[in-house]
């Protein structure tokens, strides 16, 4: 309860401000239900996606989807003030053994947020966030697509959808 008022007071403090700085725009709705676990998986642009997409969400959408917990690489996790506050608000350092955190997280009723391609700009495959699905079975994958334009940021909610199969070598079908 802690992190999500962490989060939900940094919405209100912070990322309404990152609105108006970055002309962050926003397209597609996100109908958050009960009872499930989202999985935001998004194109990584920049340091600043996670912030620009929790900036896009409405009051409502932020109150539901928290707690979130966040995969984030392990350099920023290791920095004194900044690691302070992403483990504050739900961060969990992209290392050997995250996976495991992410589990018990999603156990907890947590929601997550993961940037599946890996580096900025990078074309790494989501091993990870096909695993998740396969292990809970109330989980939907929501899509998320972020592009710079004429000095804004457009955050894109494309449609929730779950694979029909995911074999046991996390192939999806």
């Amino acid at each position: 309860m802690i992190r999500k008022a962490i989060l939900f007071a940094s919405y209100l403090l912070l990322y309404k401000s990152i609105r108006l700085i970055f002309g962050i725009k926003r397209v597609g709705d996100l109908d958050i239900e009960e009872n499930k676990i989202y999985l935001f998986a998004s194109n990584h642009i920049s340091k600043m996606d996670a912030l620009y997409i929790l900036a896009s969400l409405k009051i409502r959408e932020m109150w539901k989807i928290s707690p979130v917990t966040f995969l984030i690489t392990e350099k920023y996790m290791r920095k004194p003030l900044i690691g302070v506050y992403l483990r504050m608000v739900g961060g969990v350092a992209n290392t050997r053994g995250c996976l495991r955190i992410l589990m018990e997280r999603v156990a907890q009723g947590d929601n997550i947020m993961i940037f599946p391609q890996g580096k900025i700009k990078g074309n790494k495959a989501g091993i990870g966030l096909l695993y998740l699905e396969r292990e809970f079975k109330e989980s939907v994958i929501v899509p998320i697509n972020i592009r710079r334009f004429m000095g804004s940021v457009k955050i894109t909610f494309k449609e929730p959808f779950r694979h029909r199969i995911i074999n046991t070598n996390l192939q999806p079908q």
